[in-house]
């Protein structure tokens, strides 16, 4: 008695075969159609913001720089003073937080590439000497002046928990960080 072909080994390989032959066939099918739509719904986009753009009248350089004013005096509003202590203490606690501080330069971080940090002592004790050191980055803008050693500064800026470095002989530090949005110089 002969085999029925559909019980034998050949028949069902070539089934397998052609299914997965099938199966790459529309895969391939579905990446060469989806780039077209996304190419043409971001044109489509990019004609809608021409429009928008078109509708809306372009602000003038007064009208730019009352806005940064307002912008900035708001968030210069908004900042906390914190203790020293408090901050460094708990800096989970104060982390996000808008503070200001007010203190003198103790070291301007020069990088290579990229923006300065700088280190920057906020409490002055009762002989005139500042205290208790606190690490600012800033990205300077056009136009800021340069921030010098021993210069007396307002930062305004948000808290970012510790920040820990190794001092010249080796010692490992942790200090309290604040990324400054405004740095202001005292005259």
């Amino acid at each position: 008695m002969k085999k029925q072909f559909y019980k034998k080994w050949w028949f069902w390989a070539i089934i397998l075969g052609v299914g997965l032959i099938g199966s790459f066939v529309q895969e391939d099918e579905e990446k060469e159609k989806a780039p077209v739509t996304k190419q043409e719904d971001a044109a489509e986009r990019t004609k809608e913001e021409k429009k928008v753009k078109e509708k809306e009248p372009e602000q003038t350089e007064e009208e730019k720089e009352e806005e940064e004013e307002k912008t900035r005096k708001t968030y210069i509003g908004s900042a906390e003073e914190f203790g020293y202590k408090d901050i460094a203490r708990e800096p989970d606690k104060y982390e996000g937080k808008i503070a200001k501080f007010t203190g003198e330069v103790t070291q301007v971080v020069e990088a290579t590439f990229g923006d300065p940090a700088y280190r920057i002592s906020v409490n002055e004790n009762e002989y005139g000497l500042w205290e208790d050191v606190i690490y600012v980055t800033y990205k300077v803008k056009d136009g800021d002046v340069r921030i010098l050693e021993d210069d007396i500064v307002t930062i305004y800026g948000e808290l970012k928990g510790l920040q820990k470095y190794e001092t010249v002989l080796g010692n490992k530090m942790s200090i309290p960080s604040l990324a400054a949005k405004y740095i202001v110089i005292k005259d």
